[in-house]
């Protein structure tokens, strides 16, 4: 099933205003990631990767206390897990840029 389908009341709320076609989802090995026009949204795909999300989260908001002089994406929230009836799941501000073509990285 496609992300966007199977998480389609979760991303409407946490990503408001924002059209499926408005969606870029990317794969990344412990993630995945809708890109809305103003928000991230990152999933885990895992258990471990759900667990690392708040340190994840925590870390990100140190990065971006400091001034670095480039953006850095910014917890906006954070929840979901066993109990709640959602996937765990991180939002952050979406910083400018485009990903990076493959083979750019050694």
């Amino acid at each position: 099933m496609d992300i966007l389908q199977k998480h389609r009341t979760l991303l409407s709320r946490l990503l408001p205003g924002a059209e499926p076609e408005d969606l870029t989802v990317r794969q990344g090995q412990s993630h995945l990631v809708v890109i809305g026009p103003d928000r991230v949204v990152c999933l885990p795909r895992t258990a471990a990767a759900a667990t690392r999300l708040p340190g994840r989260a925590a870390v990100l908001r140190v990065l971006a206390g400091l001034d670095l002089g480039v953006r850095v994406p910014e917890p906006l929230l954070d929840g979901g897990g066993p109990g709640t009836g959602e996937p765990p799941f991180l939002v952050l501000s979406r910083a400018p840029g485009a990903p990076l073509e493959p083979g750019v990285l050694p």
